[in-house]
């Protein structure tokens, strides 16, 4: 089924939101193909053949092969569940750990910590940049693929009511919300500050959504908080600009009429 939401380039807004997370995996499976352990490399080949094949669904290259590599939300979700495997598998990442009772800090604060330490991306400063790079860069495409997917679902219900900017910019703001919330649990003082700022800037980004409310969901409006997330947030989670990132894509749908 054609979908709903196009714009005068041709293009829906699923699929810009599907070619941003190609392009990150893309990215990210280049970065693995040239680190010196070879699971990472055959991983990496592995990350960069699906995104070859995410940009012949998309037609990225103009060609009839998208024919035969749909362009459909299971498509989308299977490649966004195995990309999440390999980030599991390849950058160790701590889910059982955090209900395990052997930390002195408790089943909350291991909670908090290990999703922090998921956000992040982070392993405790020892990896080495190229490695770095490529788990925040997996990371990002596994995030905008999945919404991409959510967005083709919404698209083929007909879901008039959806727009879809507004559902991209108030993922960025779950995502803030539960960054800032993280500040705040913390005992740093001026963490705690820089949390309540997110939170104060997640609700009036949350407001402006409303029609009925007289806060203005303009493209200014959102780049202005979306950029403010992009420098406030993502210092203190290794620099992972998932929040800033997510609203700025908002802010391009906006321009795009989305």
């Amino acid at each position: 089924m054609a979908e709903q939401q196009v714009d005068i380039v041709g293009i829906s807004a699923s699929k810009v939101v599907g070619l941003i997370g190609t392009l990150f995996a893309f990215a990210s499976g280049l970065s693995l193909m040239f680190t010196p352990d070879i699971v990472f490399i055959i991983c990496g080949i592995v990350v960069f053949v699906l995104s070859i094949l995410l940009m012949i669904a998309i037609n990225v290259f103009g060609l009839n092969m998208r024919r035969n590599i749909p362009y459909e939300w299971w498509f989308l979700l299977l490649i966004a569940l195995g990309l999440f495997v390999f980030y599991i598998i390849l950058f160790n990442v701590p889910f059982v750990r955090a209900f395990g009772g052997e930390d002195e800090e408790g089943i909350l604060g291991s909670v908090i910590s290990n999703i922090q330490n998921f956000l992040s991306a982070s392993n405790g400063g020892s990896e080495v940049p190229i490695l770095f790079a490529s788990r925040i860069l997996l990371l990002l495409s596994i995030i905008f693929l999945t919404l991409a997917c959510i967005l083709r679902i919404m698209s083929e219900k007909n879901a008039k009511v959806y727009n879809s900017s507004k559902v991209v910019v108030l993922t960025g703001v779950i995502w803030a919300i539960v960054e800032s919330i993280i500040l705040i649990l913390s005992s740093n003082v001026f963490n705690i500050i820089i949390g309540v700022i997110g939170i104060i800037l997640a609700l009036l980004l949350i407001l402006s959504i409303p029609p009925n409310i007289k806060l203005p969901y303009t493209w200014w409006f959102v780049l202005i908080i979306g950029f403010i997330y992009f420098i406030l947030l993502s210092p203190y989670f290794e620099y992972t600009i998932i929040s800033g990132a997510l609203v700025l894509v908002g802010f391009v749908l906006i321009l795009m009429a989305y």
